[in-house]
């Protein structure tokens, strides 16, 4: 980062914690070794193991019984491995409905989707949300 635009990127920065303060958004980030033995022995990342990952990041950073859009980004490997979105969304939006029943009002029901709007991968390199030029 270049000194003439430091300012740009501190207040940049300023902004997204704003928001995550807000409540406005919400990041969340994994990073897997695919190379460890652990990783490999236990998760059985080349199957489904990133399926589970996906699944855990998601299950655990929903905090509010809310309408959820939720943009993974592409893989690298899709030959190695193979997220199917669809039981992807299945499973989120039961396991939400069962985390977040407690809080909801009995009279209210869950419509259409319930609690995930849509899983949309997204290759972080070519998005302008996430790459600035």
């Amino acid at each position: 980062m270049s000194d003439k635009y430091f300012n740009v990127y501190t207040n940049l920065v300023d902004i997204f914690f704003d928001w995550i303060k807000q409540d406005k958004a919400r990041f969340c980030s994994m990073l897997v070794d695919t190379q460890n033995p652990e990783v490999v022995k236990h998760s059985n990342i080349k199957k489904e193991g990133y399926f589970k990952l996906l699944y855990q990041l998601y299950f655990h950073n929903s905090k509010v019984p809310a309408i959820y859009k939720i943009f993974p980004d592409k893989i690298t490997n899709p030959k190695q491995h193979k997220v199917d979105f669809k039981k992807l969304n299945e499973s989120l939006d039961a396991s939400f409905y069962n985390k977040f029943k407690p809080l909801l009002n009995p009279q209210d029901k869950v419509t259409g989707n319930g609690f995930i709007h849509s899983i949309t991968p997204l290759d972080s390199k070519k998005s302008s949300f996430i790459q600035s030029k």
